[in-house]
């Protein structure tokens, strides 16, 4: 019979093969293809195959990479794969580098050769994220309302370092519980932008994006942004405020923030600005203002005071480290430097205590800057020492700002006259004349004010600083101060009163036109503070005020005589200038009960200015002429008299001194 197969049924459900022939259905005559490779390390390759490979023929020759690493040392079969081998190098992959794997030789379980082949991988060598490689340079702290962006916050994240990162377990945090970040590989140099989870598909599919359950609310005056590593420890801080923003008309919402530069610190407000996008913001992408110089202002001391064993120096921005060394002066040691309060105080921790009744002077390296890198530019000289409680004299209040220039600010000077070195924190500023408002405030910061310094109290540094030359300045809240008439009252932190002034606008020259922005100087530290020939108008050459300088009208030295009566200068120039701007005669009586009436008449012998009020006179005083006639006129050029009558009941008769002087200008 014809061959074939015969199924013959037995018992039982048995069944017998009878005369069974099997042919070949297909025979394996095709090589193995190549179909990938890839890294699994920096030292060990996997090269896929089409099909199962035969192990015996796996020999390190039939393979080699090129850009330096050659053939591996050893190739095996892959023990979870048979369609796979697995190459051991001899020298390490560099991550982020692109290869070529070339194979020949290898065959199959049926003996089939590979044609010679190749194919290309690119070694990745990912890690988690150390300090200061993950950094966050934009963020979206106020959404609305929305410019061209979704209404929802992110945070953008870039990689700085030369490897990639991942970011699985990496914590995003705002003060709050941080939100762990989801697997995501972040090339050098790449950005991903962070929100909520349900807001991702808001943004376009180009802007690279990850999403977090809960994002954690950012607030747009001011917070914190943090990450933390898997394990819990900080790779990132931020503290922004809104002043960052830089451009009012961008800071009520739809605008991010935008880091200038990736290099260096980033925790720094003079780096950040509003985005220049059209849309608001750059998520995923290079910022709008990147590469642009924002800051270019170097930093400004505030004030210096001891502390303890420590020196405090606070700036008026962030500084960084100082990369020179400061210097103090007699020695007292300086062990550490600490930046605190977000980089705005220096923190010196010294060796030896500071002792009392010396002044120290401290010197800081012109390379001291800013975290923007603008440095001071010269060497600068600081002298403090340790404070002593003000007594009744140390202090007097020496300049007054109480008529401002429209939509200026007031301004209160003082100087100490004493020997002491004196911190003003805690020190009161009052009207006493006002009954509401606003009618004391007290002095907020740690200020030392050294003997023969003068320190502007202001409302307003900024303002006060773009009208006028100043001095040493402190930015502090005044009481209200009348333009017509006030009080200025100087307490100190144990209630006594150090000095006080009833201001007057009367007390102005009459010669002025106006009188908005211009300062009532003291004349003499030592003269009476309610005297009002102890005050005069700020001269025109110096700008009409002098906060934080010595006064343009101050007087000093001894009288020129030891009469009743003397000139402190026989030439008198009342044009408000600052030279001679009135007549100052001084006084000092033998003893009390003396009154004085006073003219002053021209060399024609006509009255040119009459006082005609009876003046009783201290022991000592002074008395101001300042150039106006009885006409409210200026006086002219020439030869002038000063006749002053003086009375005693005590004494029979009057007592008269004539004074010589002229006026020119």
């Amino acid at each position: 019979r014809p061959p074939g197969i015969v199924f013959v049924v037995g018992g039982a459900g048995k069944v017998v093969f009878d005369d069974l022939r099997v042919d070949p259905l297909y025979v394996d005559t095709e090589p193995p293809l190549l179909v990938a490779a890839f890294a699994e390390s920096a030292t060990s390759v996997r090269a896929r195959f089409s099909e199962p490979i035969d192990p015996a023929g796996l020999l390190p020759e039939y393979f080699t990479i090129d850009g330096g690493i050659g053939r591996p040392s050893a190739v095996t079969l892959a023990a979870d794969n048979p369609t796979a081998a697995v190459l051991t190098l001899s020298s390490p992959l560099v991550s982020l580098t692109t290869y070529r794997l070339e194979v020949s030789g290898v065959t199959d379980l049926n003996g089939n050769a590979i044609a010679p082949t190749a194919r290309e991988f690119v070694f990745v060598d990912a890690r988690p994220p150390a300090a200061g490689e993950l950094i966050v340079t934009e963020f979206m702290a106020d959404p609305s309302p929305p410019v061209g962006l979704p209404n929802t916050e992110y945070v953008e994240l870039y990689n700085r370092s030369d490897t990639a990162l991942e970011l699985a377990g990496v914590g995003l945090g705002s003060g709050g519980a941080p939100r762990l970040l989801p697997d995501y590989l972040l090339l050098p140099g790449a950005y991903v932008m962070v929100t909520d989870e349900d807001d991702v598909g808001g943004f376009s599919p180009e802007v690279p994006a990850i999403g977090v359950p809960a994002f954690p609310a950012l607030v747009n005056s001011g917070d914190e942004i943090e990450l933390y590593t898997p394990l819990g420890e900080e790779l990132f801080r931020l503290r922004y405020t809104d002043d960052w923003y830089r451009d009012p008309s961008r800071s009520d919402g739809g605008y991010s923030l935008e880091l200038s530069r990736l290099t260096g610190p980033v925790d720094c407000g003079g780096l950040w600005a509003a985005s220049r996008s059209a849309t608001g913001g750059t998520p995923g992408a290079a910022n709008s203002i990147a590469g642009l110089s924002l800051d270019t202002a170097p930093p400004q001391l505030l004030t210096a005071f001891f502390d303890g064993n420590s020196i405090v120096l606070r700036f008026d921005e962030q500084i960084s480290e100082p990369s020179a060394p400061i210097t103090v002066s007699p020695d007292l040691g300086i062990l550490v430097v600490t930046l605190k309060n977000n980089a705005t105080e220096l923190v010196l921790a010294l060796a030896s205590p500071p002792q009392n009744g010396t002044v120290y002077e401290l010197l800081l390296p012109a390379s001291l800057s800013d975290c923007a890198g603008n440095a001071i530019g010269a060497e600068q000289l600081i002298r403090l020492g340790l404070p002593e409680p003000a007594a009744v004299g140390d202090l007097v209040i020496n300049e007054i700002l109480f008529n401002p220039a429209v939509r200026g600010v007031d301004f209160v000077e003082l100087f100490n006259c004493s020997a002491k070195v004196i911190d003003l924190r805690g020190l009161q500023i009052s009207n006493e004349q006002q009954l509401s408002g606003d009618i004391r405030r007290s002095v907020r910061s740690n200020y030392l004010l050294l003997p023969g310094e003068y320190i502007a109290i202001v409302e307003d540094d900024a303002d006060v600083r773009g009208r006028y030359t100043v001095g040493p300045l402190l930015e502090n809240a005044l009481p209200t101060l009348p333009g017509d008439r006030g009080n200025v009252t100087l307490t100190g932190t144990e209630g006594t009163v150090l000095d006080a002034v009833d201001y007057s606008a009367t007390w102005h020259s009459e010669l002025l036109d106006n009188q908005r922005g211009v300062s009532l100087e003291r004349i003499a530290p030592k003269g009476e503070s309610q005297d009002a020939n102890n005050w005069f108008s700020a001269a025109s050459s110096a700008g009409y005020a002098t906060p934080g300088l010595p006064n343009s009208q101050a007087r000093t030295g001894a009288p020129a005589s030891d009469a009743f009566f003397s000139l402190r200068e026989k030439l008198v120039s009342p044009d408000s200038d600052g030279f001679q701007d009135f007549l100052q005669i001084d006084y000092a009586t033998p003893g009390p009960g003396w009154t004085l009436r006073w003219k002053i008449y021209n060399e024609a012998g006509q009255i040119v200015r009459t006082f005609a009020t009876t003046e009783l006179l201290a022991g000592s005083g002074s008395l101001r002429w300042d150039g106006a006639t009885d006409e409210g006129q200026r006086a002219r050029s020439g030869i002038y008299v000063a006749l002053l009558q003086l009375f005693n009941p005590g004494q029979a008769g009057e007592r008269r001194e004539k004074l010589v002087f002229a006026v020119a200008y």
